[in-house]
């Protein structure tokens, strides 16, 4: 059994990693931005969050298709035909179809997978084992956020570059073009405008940033999608909510880390529609995990709106996972400092060994002691 032994004394002065900082990231009026962000370097990159209608995932296994859901796009999967049916497909009835948005769990899951059928069924096609090639069984039309409409065909994903085409509902101003994922080395996604017949490298590196504040696409109903304000994460992060505790006491004890990429999400603040100002949410704290497994305390403290998209956060870093021991699977950190009432004692290991923890004081009292069993995380 693996021993953690602690002594305190007095009035509790200890490690800690940072002290809490607070910072402000601008989405600008009428969340014009989309603000790629490290809770280590701050901001890292800024970008026009509408100029995009599709999102081609680059990953190397990776087929999905997102729509720009936070900003008006709406997708349709032709019901009345195939792939055969490009030159006569009829929008007759399109109130009635069914439309597709991105997940907002996966960053795996675009709209275009939403149609999924079996294991290789891919929503947009079909994957083939012998060539290994995504061959599409499936036309789409798509409302873009001007409000006008193309029919999409997603031709094929193959040698790791995506073809396609689109035009207007009658056939014309057709546009045949291609994403290459290579062009795209270390992003997560290449981005296409198809009212501007343009393709866009808006990520910074998918290693550099942790949260991404922008406006995006959420289901607030099974059946009403909308546009939200807020904080998406970064695939490989995870997020422990804690709320109805006030945020100097708050600790991850009893919540677990979650990997929804809307973990964080909108729910963070609260509009007053008799004054239509927004607040934080009270007692509400975010322990954010990033890829490099350093743990982060977030807590939101106001919200502009859309006159500006200011928001704005406390932050402090509660355990870096550099400070590890020599077998390299356990981290241990304290938060606050200095502490006078309580103290957080925040401790991670890479597997499941049982621990005994035991605190003293520094007349070799123990005021603390209890073990754990098959713990990881």
């Amino acid at each position: 059994m693996k021993k953690i032994t602690l002594i305190f004394a007095g009035i509790f002065s200890v490690f800690s990693i940072n002290a809490q900082v607070t910072d402000t990231v601008s989405l600008g009026p009428s969340y014009v931005n989309g603000v790629y962000y490290s809770l280590e370097n701050n901001d890292v990159h800024t970008v026009e969050a509408g100029n995009w209608d599709i999102a081609f995932t680059v990953s190397p296994m990776g087929s999905t298709i997102r729509t720009n859901g936070g900003h008006g796009v709406e997708l349709y999967n032709y019901p009345n035909g195939d792939t055969s049916h490009w030159s006569t497909l009829d929008t007759s009835g399109i109130s009635e179809w069914k439309k597709y948005y991105n997940s907002d769990s996966l960053w795996s899951k675009g709209a275009f997978s939403q149609t999924a059928d079996g294991m290789f069924d891919l929503g947009w096609g079909k994957y083939s084992m012998i060539t290994h090639y995504v061959t599409a069984d499936s036309l789409f039309v798509i409302k873009l956020s001007d409000g006008s409409y193309k029919k999409l065909w997603i031709d094929r994903l193959a040698s790791s570059v995506y073809y396609f085409k689109y035009a207007d509902l009658d056939g014309s101003n057709e546009v045949l073009d291609t994403v290459a994922k290579a062009d795209y080395i270390n992003k997560s996604f290449g981005y296409y405008s198809l009212q501007n017949e343009v393709e866009l490298d808006r990520e910074p590196e998918n290693t550099s940033w942790d949260l991404l504040f922008t406006k995006y696409g959420q289901a607030i109903t099974p059946t009403y999608y909308m546009g939200v304000s807020g904080v998406l994460t970064n695939d490989g992060v995870s997020v422990s909510e804690v709320s109805g505790v006030h945020s100097e006491d708050a600790d991850t004890s009893d919540a677990s880390f979650s990997h929804s990429m809307t973990s964080i999400g909108y729910n963070w603040k609260k509009l007053d529609y008799a004054t239509y100002q927004y607040s934080a949410v009270d007692s509400l704290t975010y322990f954010v995990k990033t890829k490099a497994g350093d743990i982060w305390k977030v807590v939101f403290t106001e919200f502009g709106g859309s006159s500006n998209g200011n928001v704005i956060f406390n932050k402090e870093k509660i355990l870096n996972a550099s400070s590890v021991d020599e077998s390299n699977t356990f981290n241990l950190a304290t938060f606050p400092n200095p502490a006078t009432d309580y103290l957080n004692i925040v401790f991670h290991q890479g597997n499941a060994d049982d621990l005994n923890v035991r605190v003293f004081n520094l007349s070799g009292s123990i005021v603390y002691s209890r073990n754990l069993s098959g713990v990881s995380g």
